[in-house]
């Protein structure tokens, strides 16, 4: 019996030891390493529309080469009321592909990005840089995001900084057979593969392999016109619980203006009687202007 134990604990663990890839740095392709200052090992984007939202999971492992690097190994995560994070989770390896940390969630910076010229926004960004002692080094990490809507969809960048190469990468988006979208390659070098996943959902697939970096010069042109990019827009829609449905630009105005923004020109009486009162005893226009904007100015934190 105590044999039996024995071999089962082996074959267990060696089990594991085989589920963990191996990121070892001398691993990679030696022609993924000219210009490159990162090499993406293994990223996965699964996009799926569902009960009127959108949820994405992302999971990524980048190796960064050098110092010229560490600003693509920057972990940068957008959110607000509507879109919703969870689960953000991380590991480090060494050269060798020895597990040497973890992170999560608690290590992240958490800062207001509301712009500069806004008088409000719930906009807000969580942001991680590994601290790292030595190159090369890999970091994978993983989230999870539910969007309140099904219009904004994200673009897919496989490679979104020059200096980035790509081992593989791969993006699904999965909605029910009847959810019309309409999709753009840009520099796609990857064919879109159509299926039909576990839970009956339709999927449009793309995947890339060894895509060497683009080499980071001064003065290039902007990414979006030499790297990949995937864009996709939906027929029917909701978005701040109004639907909605457009095949051109024109029909997405027109639901802007006659949905979206119907009767927002026209502010509340209380919302006007509490303009005045901040503003009571001033004069100037500009001096009014000023103090509720300063007033504006001083967001909570979401």
């Amino acid at each position: 019996m105590r044999k039996f134990f024995t071999l089962l604990f082996l074959l267990t663990t060696a089990a594991r030891i085989n589920a963990q890839t191996n990121y070892a740095v001398s691993l990679i392709a030696k022609d993924l390493l000219p210009y490159a200052s990162a090499v993406m090992r293994d990223q996965s984007t699964y996009t799926e529309i569902r009960d009127n939202n959108t949820y994405y999971h992302i999971k990524t492992a980048i190796t960064v080469l050098n110092k010229n690097g560490d600003d693509l190994a920057h972990i940068v995560v957008w959110y607000d009321k509507s879109n919703i994070i969870k689960g953000i989770k991380g590991t480090v390896y060494d050269e060798y592909g020895k597990l040497s940390g973890k992170f999560s969630e608690k290590n992240f910076s958490d800062e207001d990005a509301s712009a500069d010229y806004s008088l409000f926004e719930d906009s807000r960004v969580k942001h991680f840089i590994p601290s790292i002692g030595s190159y090369p080094y890999t970091i994978e990490y993983e989230y999870d995001i539910r969007s309140k809507q099904t219009l904004n969809i994200r673009d897919w960048k496989p490679n979104p900084y020059p200096g980035l190469a790509v081992e593989k990468s791969s993006y699904t988006f999965a909605c029910k057979p009847d959810f019309v979208i309409r999709y753009k390659e840009i520099n796609m070098p990857a064919k879109m593969v159509t299926g039909t996943n576990k839970d009956g959902l339709k999927t449009y697939t793309w995947q890339l392999n060894n895509l060497k970096a683009a080499r980071n010069e001064p003065y290039s042109p902007i990414r979006d016109t030499y790297l990949s990019t995937v864009k996709i827009a939906p027929k029917d829609f909701i978005y701040a619980g109004i639907s909605g449905s457009f095949t051109n630009w024109n029909e997405l105005g027109r639901w802007n203006y006659d949905k979206l923004l119907a009767n927002r020109q026209i502010l509340p009486q209380a919302t006007i009687d509490q303009v005045k009162s901040m503003t009571a005893g001033i004069t100037d226009i500009k001096q009014k202007a000023k103090k509720y904007t300063n007033i504006c100015r001083a967001k909570p934190a979401i």
